[in-house]
């Protein structure tokens, strides 16, 4: 049950097929699951597509390779999480993710390793609970900020004695304020603060944008969810 599909049976098509199969299959899988959960948070189509084709590629790569290595005799399995692991990583060297679509990629990485080594019945089980955990903290909203949590950010002149100048703005329209960042830009002629914050109850944000521009002199202001 728990044996690769390569030693169970005989001949190399039909474990390959199937292989091929389990992979599309968990990798769709993963490709709705991912869509379900971030379709209300923006996503893009090249990645969803990505989802559900990695898993395949990967899995046809390992088994290739493997299958390979085994007829030359050396560490098939050593050399096809190698080839895996850099072909999986290529197509986001340059493309910034934020930790929780790593986590999808991570998991088509797996995907295709699994199956691909003929693994199938790890690979479902594994994907399975990866998802399943995926589903359960996305519906308790587990680790998920405050909807008054903020990061916010402005320019100030470099003249301006900025750990004083926004203590009682803050105070005013904050629960909680903590100075993140401190930077200088425009050659040095400008100070960037990133704060994070906790607006209080019924505050509106553009008031404490408004505050803060009066004491920077009109530069520029930022504020993000967290």
């Amino acid at each position: 049950m728990f044996r690769s599909v390569f030693d169970m049976f005989t001949g190399v098509i039909g474990p390959l097929l199937m292989v091929i199969g389990a992979s599309v299959l968990l990798g769709f899988l993963t490709s709705f699951i991912y869509h379900l959960i971030r379709r209300k948070e923006g996503m893009t189509r090249g990645f969803t597509i990505t989802l559900a084709v990695l898993p395949t590629i990967v899995a046809v790569l390992v088994a290739v390779v493997n299958l390979r290595t085994i007829e030359l005799n050396n560490n098939g399995l050593q050399v096809s999480l190698v080839l895996a692991g850099i072909f999986a990583l290529t197509r986001f060297r340059s493309d910034p993710l934020n930790v929780e679509d790593l986590t999808y990629v991570i998991l088509a990485f797996f995907i295709g390793v699994a199956t691909g080594l003929g693994y199938l019945v790890f690979a479902f089980i594994g994907t399975a609970g990866a998802l399943l955990l995926m589903i359960i903290i996305f519906y308790t909203r587990f680790g998920q900020a405050n909807a008054r949590e903020r990061r916010l950010r402005f320019l100030v002149p470099e003249d301006l004695n900025y750990e004083q100048a926004f203590i009682e703005v803050l105070t005013l329209y904050c629960e909680y304020s903590h100075l993140e960042r401190v930077k200088t830009t425009d050659f040095g002629q400008l100070f960037e603060l990133t704060y994070v914050i906790k607006l209080k109850k019924s505050v509106s944000e553009k008031a404490l944008i408004d505050a803060i521009r009066a004491k920077n002199a009109n530069l520029e202001v930022s504020m993000t969810s967290r």
